[in-house]
This record gives C-alpha cells, sequence and structure tokens, in this order.
C-alpha cells in the first residue's frame, strides 16, 4: 500500500488550474442533473399540483403536495451527498492550494512497442497502472519507490513524468 508522507508542497498555478476546472465541471453537472431531476419530478407530478384548483377537497391536496415535497426532499439530499462527496473535495483542494507526496513501490514496467507506450504497474489496486515517458521508464526498476503528488481531500493524482491510465 502506498506511504503519505507528512510534508506537504504548495501547487503550482497549472495543477491549482486544473483543479478548479474539474470542480467547476462537476458542479455544472451536478446542478444540471439536479435541475432535471426537478423538472422531471414537476412533470410528472403537474396532475396533483393543478388539482388542488380544480378540486374542493382539501385533504387530497395536501396529500398531494405531501408526495410532491417528499420526492424534492430525496432529490435534494441525494444530490446534496453527491456534491459533499464528487464535487466539494477538489473545491477544498484548490482552496488550500497544497498537494501531499505519496510513494508507491514499482511492481513491474511494462511497454508497448507497438504503441509506444510506457507503463509502470503500481502497489496501489485503485492506481495501479501509470503512463510514465521514456526516460523514467529507463531510469527506474522494479521494486524502486515512486513518488507522485497527490491533493489530500480528492485523492486526486497529479502528472509526474506521465499521466494517470487505467488499463
Amino acid at each position: 500500500m502506498p506511504t503519505i508522507l507528512t510534508q506537504s508542497t504548495p501547487l503550482t498555478t497549472e495543477e491549482q488550474n486544473l483543479l478548479h476546472d474539474i470542480y467547476k465541471t462537476r458542479l455544472r453537472y451536478t446542478i444540471g442533473f439536479l435541475s432535471g431531476a426537478y423538472l422531471l419530478i414537476m412533470q410528472v407530478n403537474i396532475g396533483r399540483i393543478i388539482k388542488p384548483f380544480v378540486s374542493s377537497s382539501f385533504a387530497d391536496s395536501i396529500a398531494d403536495y405531501a408526495v410532491i415535497f417528499c420526492w424534492l426532499l430525496v432529490t435534494t439530499i441525494f444530490f446534496g451527498w453527491i456534491f459533499y462527496k464528487r464535487v466539494n473535495p477538489f473545491r477544498k483542494d484548490y482552496k488550500q492550494g497544497v498537494k501531499v507526496t505519496v510513494t508507491y513501490t514499482i511492481v513491474r514496467k511494462t511497454y508497448f512497442p507497438y504503441t509506444n507506450q510506457y507503463f509502470i504497474e503500481l502497489n496501489d489496486p485503485d492506481y495501479m497502472h501509470h503512463e510514465v515517458d521514456e526516460a523514467f521508464y529507463n531510469n527506474c526498476s522494479d521494486g524502486d519507490t515512486a513518488y507522485l503528488y497527490m491533493a489530500p481531500c480528492s485523492k486526486y493524482i497529479f502528472e509526474k513524468n506521465g499521466r494517470f491510465t487505467i488499463i
């Protein structure tokens, strides 16, 4: 398993802009899906919304509004949970402006000659394969320690001599 070192380094402006872009994109999609869910709930329940104006039964209209309110409440709670789990950590990392160093052990090196790609396999199942450039591939060997930078809240791995890839 990887070891997170206690030292933290400041984010570069490129990394900070990347975290900000990821945050804005995920926020936009979350708000879009929430708005779509609200519209879907309202469209499905349009009969219940109009019914009190045509009907004289007050008890039925209260029950209809209670059902709509429950659907809206459940949808809001669900998207609030998605926001705090999937979107807010990128905002926190962007605001903090630091990254931590994570050490991984290189388990195996792999080269694909047809695509001219170099990969190292790491000892973490979440970030198992990492694409690297040729110089880094030639300088490391099996069992060496690789140092990668990670955002502390979102667990996002930053590029360093390559890009993160899942095979």
